[in-house]
């Protein structure tokens, strides 16, 4: 345990030893080099160019560095150069007059790059220079020495080395790690996304300077950021050359603006040109830099970026607002700091950006983000790519954002993320590791903190959830270190002035310069909020005094006491009168005091006063304008200094008051306390620690909500006196019909009720939020419209519009508020219509009890079934196996062909029951191959067995067929009958890919959707041309999109009335291959444990499942009518990631039910695939230790209701599942790899949430809606979300069950079979009432 947190303290302009200059007009040929706006809108470049040149090349370069700033004065400036303006000199300062947006310096960026793609990289100004070929870093190859010791830790600030003949004190030398590749595949194997270590040799080092020598130990001027072990190659000391760096150069007081075309919109009503300017400022090998008091606006990638191995630069008191562009890669880094050093950002705001305050690659660090706010983020904060190191982001706070029709909705707390990003394993590119020796400090928003093997990364005084795995790509990472997780280190506000109090101490300007007095006194982002980048942020004056000081000695004079000098200062920061040629005056006086204060000098900014006696003193700071100029500036400031009555000696203690200063516009409750609690310990020390610090942690996060019930509840919500009873009823609850309604399912309403609460409006997220200004869009309902409780006691239905999109082809809105939810019921064994019977068992079978293989007899007595006769009800019979532990070895598995069979068990214990271990190992081939221990249902032969030939049928006559419809009106219905069994087809166009976010791009067209996406009904009533259906429409028909046609129904290979139940499957997994984190990985074992394929009326029930790599049941192959209840899927034995561990799978099927089912550790628990019809039902389930989402997962499936479910999130660390906090249930459009133009796209539709708690992604498509009713959790939309720009669907009850509608599924089935049905009470049981 010999690392430490490194000091990051040296980090800015001069190693933060002095504070930012003010520096005065520079003059040329005896003039100031002062431009003022033409005011014609005429091009600027050239004279602004001119000025830049005139003071870099004429101007004298004075001993502080500077050759003097250039002035532009209050005004606009146009630039329409394609290199924007350069300012390649050293000692030279650009200033405005003013930042804010209409009183100041504005230049705006005029260029349009039309020919290029937005990578051409174009800047308002570039900073610094460029350099020819070589190694302008560090010496040549051979030269140097090696470090001799086995390991330098981090914190560290000396080094040995072999040989230090060749260093002096003094030297500026280059530390670097001789990284190899142990390093690479200790790191999770780096190598796959093209690391190797040579891409490190010459980018990833860290620049020191010598301050003693000690033979050949070298001690620095800052702290070690990376660990350095011999085992993984050790490291060199170079002496340091860098030939092409500019010193001394700053930007102020201005704003910068680009000019994009700002017709240019995508579909969701964004702003998306990007042939404009990328950044406002580059800064490229420059050495002791500043940005300050600049505002940024609408660069598309963001207001400053620094790179090129700059180092010593400061970016305070700066904002980033409106960016323009798409909101994808590469876009929108507000402040961008890459491969360069040194770098501070403070007291800067930005909004709706991507990644605001963001590391590149190999950005060596110290790193320092302090006191900024985040506003409508996308994505996240924090190192991006490439291991960077040394990283503190200090006291921040991030709230996220996405846009919906050109609007930017709230979605609750942001990113700070390091972690392993990944890489796409098709390319081996990829950004892996983004960071190492990263802290987060008292942020506040949700938190990824991963750490590398052989490093750590640190989150401590953080409020938050823990979102680790959420956007993570490699989830298997272990955490870092966290502590103090939901509670601020209050004593230690700012780890980063902590550390520079500690090192500068309060005697120093620099110090009080660095940060103000609010800082001082506590967070600061209430304050940048309101700010929003426009104008100076906060004070023109602050003042401060020595803290250290304190307690001052009184001294007898002559009968009086007057204490010790106190040293007390003035910062200006307004810069305008700074500027004033004419200059100011500066007046210090006591303003209150129970004695004299005695002031020398009395009238400039740094001073020295003497009290006549202890108590509390006000002392007021008064700097003004010179009354000959033409200006007039008057501004004051404050201290308040207590003390008490001390002896004439200085004592051996600190006083038990601190002694403290607050300025009268800070209020007097806030703490006073912060220098003083600061230890006084070097930072180079080992601080005394909690042992948590020297080992991996336990992580266990905050407690969940109060409100989350413990265990099932056994009694339903008493707050609403419609809710169902609860226990076990000895008759039909009271409070439901008596008898079953007498109206068909196809009375459900098609409009909304007349009932509707008149406050809310039209449910649609195509309202946009100022339709209802003072409310959040997605907490403006207490209760749910769409479906809620009649007086009757069945639901009623509100009408909602489909997502529009900001552009549509015809102008048409689809259906008006004619679409409803649909009616879910329908899903499951015989439609709901029946229970699921006990089937007679007609061949018994026993276990062998030796360990042998049971593949053959099993199989035979399955075979002999189909020499029985089916029943009236159509079952053979079943097979049973009695109590015990049966094997199977064959590749195949166990396959049943015949409809009509079941196989039960006596019991799914893990013990004293029946188990069947299937013991097969595919060790040929990779984990792609499907294995599986029972396959139900059969294949067939070529052709297509499902729909009649291209050509028959008939078109569907109805420019919309609205959701929730339960009739449909085509052009001829004789070929039609009641009782027939059709298929209803969208006849999708290329118009609705391209209104569906261009699903083209991800190779979606609309022949894919043919005989893959399509919803099986049965005719209950013909009028004309009008057909009844069995069952609710699942997706709008647009004639706009394609419209649609009704076939005749054939499905040649179908099986029926199957089943399985009452047992225990297994895989075998070898549980002896671990991988890095001592996770069990074996894949060379059974896939599923059960595969439902063209089965109609069928179930798994009472099934445990374990060890099965992909999961217990998938249901698959156009299936249908099928039941999974009282399952569970338990300790998956795989890798976590893409494909595996999906626990109940749904794919290309329809009227599917999944009930009271568990599952642990899985990726995907309650999912469904590609094209899957729906209706799918998964309600009342829960996910235990979920590592990515429940829901639909890629390529358009449609009518599926999640209800009444919780999730709770968690990852492996070291072989222990860890908590996370609460999973995610997720509809959005999954995007896809643009390299290869392959990908999920929008994952479906018509997709219900309902009750759920958890984390929340529900966005909805053109043209289809998504809901999220009496949901509580978070809304992470953008999260996890690959398209963040889509619109989200509609949200109400956030935050609040539905108490009178405990189960969408459950009311539904109610309504349509009534209590009467022995249907209805078999499928729920009375604790889910």
């Amino acid at each position: 345990a010999t690392n430490t947190v490194p000091d990051f303290s040296t980090a800015g302009y001069m190693e933060g030893d002095v504070p930012i200059p003010f520096v005065p007009v520079a003059e040329v040929n005896g003039q100031q080099v002062i431009l003022h706006p033409s005011n014609d809108g005429t091009d600027d470049t050239a004279r602004i160019q001119a000025a830049i040149d005139s003071v870099g090349t004429t101007a004298t370069l004075g001993a502080d560095g500077f050759r003097g700033a250039v002035l532009l004065k209050a005004g606009t400036y146009y630039v329409d150069a394609a290199g924007g303006l350069l300012v390649p000199y050293s000692g030279v300062v650009i200033r405005g007059e003013g930042s804010g947006v209409t009183a100041g310096t504005t230049i705006i960026y005029r260029y349009r790059d039309t020919e290029n793609t937005y990578r051409d990289l174009t800047y308002l100004f570039t900073f610094g220079t460029t350099w020819g070929g070589g190694n302008v870093y560090l010496e040549e190859d051979g030269d140097g020495t090696l470090i001799d010791q086995e390991h330098v830790p981090v914190g560290a600030t000396s080094v040995k080395v072999s040989d230090a003949s060749g260093f002096n004190v003094g030297d500026e030398i280059a530390i670097q790690c001789l990284f190899n590749d142990a390093w690479l595949a200790h790191m999770s194997n780096m190598s796959q996304w093209s690391w190797t270590p040579e891409s490190f040799d010459d980018e990833l080092f860290w620049r020191r300077i010598i301050t003693a020598k000690n033979g050949n130990e070298l001690t620095l001027d800052a702290s070690i950021v990376q660990p350095i072990e011999s085992q993984y190659g050790g490291g060199m000391v170079k002496n340091f050359r860098f030939t092409g760096k500019r010193t001394k150069i700053g930007i102020e007081n201005m704003r910068l603006m680009s000019a994009p075309d700002e017709t240019i919109l995508n579909g969701a009503g964004l702003k998306v040109d990007e042939d404009h300017a990328k950044f406002g400022i580059k800064l490229t090998r420059v050495e002791d830099g500043w940005v300050r008091q600049v505002a940024g606006e609408k660069f598309w990638g963001g207001l400053v970026e620094v790179i090129g191995h700059s180092s010593y630069v400061t970016v305070e008191d700066c904002s980033m607002t409106n960016p323009i562009s798409h909101v994808a890669s590469g876009r929108r880094y507000a402040f961008s700091i890459d491969d360069s050093e040194f770098v501070l950002v403070q007291r800067c705001f930005s909004s709706q950006g991507r990644h605001d305050f963001v590391t590149g690659s190999r950005t060596m660090g110290p790193t320092v983000f302090v006191d900024n706010f985040s506003q409508d983020l996308v994505d996240d904060n924090g190192p991006h790519l490439w291991y960077s190191t040394g990283i503190l982001l200090d006291s921040m706070k991030a709230l996220k954002a996405k846009p919906v029709d050109g609007i930017w909705v709230q979605m609750g707390d942001g990113h700070f993320n390091v972690q392993n990003r990944g890489g796409n394993p098709a390319t081996g590119q990829g950004h892996g590791w983004s960071g190492a020796q990263v802290m987060f400090w008292n942020l506040e928003g949700k938190f990824i903190c991963d750490a590398p093997n052989g490093a750590m990364n640190w989150a401590v005084g953080c409020i938050g959830d823990i979102v680790d795995g959420e956007g993570s790509r490699s989830p298997e990472e272990a955490p870092g270190i966290y502590q103090s997780q939901g509670k601020h280190v209050a004593d230690i506000r700012s780890l980063f002035y902590s550390q520079l109090h500690d090192r500068k101490g309060t005697n120093s300007e620099a110090y009080h310069a660095a940060f103000l007095p609010q800082q001082k006194n506590g967070f600061i982002w209430d304050e940048l909020q309101a700010w929003g980048g426009d104008g100076l942020f906060l004070d023109p004056l602050v003042a401060w005094f020595d803290e250290d000081a304190l307690p001052l000695t009184f001294t007898d004079v002559g009968g009086g006491l007057l204490s010790s000098a106190l040293k007390i200062g003035g910062i200006i920061r307004d810069l305008n009168l700074l500027g004033l040629e004419e200059g100011y005056t500066a007046t210090w006086s006591l303003q209150s005091g129970p004695s004299t204060a005695s002031f020398s000098p009395t009238s400039t900014l740094v001073t020295s006063v003497q009290f006549g006696g202890g108590g509390t003193h006000v002392l007021e700071l008064l700097v003004e304008s010179s009354p000959l100029s033409d200006i007039s500036f008057s501004y004051s400031a404050v201290l308040q200094i207590e003390m008490d009555m001390l002896p004439t000696s200085a004592p051996t203690s600190s006083p038990t008051s601190v002694p403290s200063a607050s300025p009268t516009y800070m209020p007097s409750s806030r703490p006073t306390s912060f220098p003083s609690s600061i230890p006084t310990a070097s930072p180079t020390q080992a601080p005394s620690r909690s042992p948590s610090l020297t080992d991996h942690p336990t992580i266990t996060p905050t407690a969940s909500p109060s409100s989350f019930p413990t265990a099932l509840p056994t009694a339903a919500p008493t707050a609403s006196p419609t809710a169902r009873p609860s226990g076990h009823p000895t008759e039909s609850p009271t409070s439901f019909p008596t008898s079953a309604p007498t109206a068909s399912p196809s009375s459900l309403p098609t409009s909304s009720p007349t009932k509707s609460p008149s406050s809310y409006p039209t449910a649609s997220s195509t309202n946009a939020p100022s339709s209802t200004p003072t409310v959040d869009p997605y907490y403006s309902q207490s209760e749910s419209t769409l479906v809620s409780t009649g007086l009757d006691g069945r639901l009623l239905y509100e009408g909602y519009e489909n997502q529009v999109g900001a552009t549509n082809p015809s102008g048409y809105v689809q259906g008006g508020a004619s679409n409803t939810v649909p009616d879910f019921s329908t899903a499951g064994y015989m439609e709901g219509d029946v229970h699921i019977p006990f089937v007679p068992a007609k061949v018994i079978l026993n276990p062998n009890n030796d360990g042998s293989d049971d593949t053959a007899r099993i199989q035979a007595a399955i075979n002999s079934m189909a020499d029985l006769t089916p029943d009236g009800d159509g079952f053979r019979g079943a097979v049973l196996l009695k109590a015990g532990t049966y094997y199977v070895d064959n590749a195949g598995g166990i396959t049943v062909e015949h409809s009509g069979v079941v196989i039960r068990g006596e019991g799914s214990g893990v013990t004293g029951g029946t188990t069947i271990i299937y013991r097969y190992r595919d060790t040929e081939n990779t984990y792609r191959d499907l294995t599986y221990l029972f396959t139900f249902g059969t294949t067939w032969g070529g052709g297509n067995v499902y729909l009649e030939e291209d050509g028959d049928g008939t078109l569907i006559d109805q420019e919309h067929v609205p959701v929730g419809a339960t009739s449909v009106k085509v052009s001829d219905a004789s070929g039609f009958n009641v009782g027939d069994e059709i298929a209803i087809q969208c006849l999708f166009n290329d118009a609705w890919l391209a209104h569906m976010s261009n699903m083209s791009q991800w190779s979606w067209t609309p022949e894919s959707f043919d005989d893959e996406l399509f919803w099986r009904r049965i005719i209950t009533a013909k009028n004309g041309n009008e057909l009844t259906l069995d069952a609710s429409i699942v997706q709008p028909i647009e004639s706009q999109y394609g419209g649609g046609m009704v076939k005749n129904f054939r499905f040649t290979g179908k099986r029926t009335k199957i089943g399985i139940e009452n047992m225990r499957l297994m895989s075998a997994p070898d549980e002896t291959i671990l991988n890095g984190a001592g996770l069990k990985v074996d894949e060379d074992h059974a896939k599923f444990g059960i595969k439902l394929t063209r089965v109609e009326d069928g179930w798994v029930r009472q099934v445990a499942g374990e060890k099965f790599w992909g999961g217990l049941v998938e249901v698959i192959g156009h299936s249908s009518y099928v039941t999974v209840e009282d399952c569970s899927m338990t300790n998956p034995i795989s890798h976590v990631a893409s494909g595996r561990r999906y626990a109940f799978s749904i794919d290309d099927s329809e009227f599917v039910l999944v009930q009271r089912c568990f599952s642990s550790q899985g990726r995907h628990d309650f999912v469904t695939g590609s094209r899957t019809m729906g209706p799918t039902v998964f309600v009342d389930n829960f996910s235990q230790d979920l590592v990515d989402d429940n829901g639909p997962h890629l390529w358009y499936s449609t009518g599926i209701l999640l209800d009444s479910m919780k999730a709770l999130k968690a990852k492996p660390v070291d072989g222990i599942w860890v908590q996370m906090g609460d999973g995610h249930f997720n509809v959005q459009n999954r995007g896809g790899n643009p390299a290869t133009g392959q990908g999920h796209g929008w994952s479906g539709a018509q997709v219900m949430f309902w009750n759920l708690e958890g984390k929340f992604i529900c966005d909805a498509p053109n043209g289809a809606m998504n809901w999220a009713v009496g949901c509580i959790g978070d809304i992470v939309d953008g999260e996890g979300s690959r398209s963040p720009e889509e619109a989200p669907g509609i949200y109400q009850s956030q935050g609040k069950h539905v108490a009178d509608i405990r189960s969408l599924f459950y009311s539904q089935l109610h309504d349509r079979k009534g209590t009467n049905s022995e249907a209805y009470h078999a499928a729920f049981l009375p604790q889910q009432k």
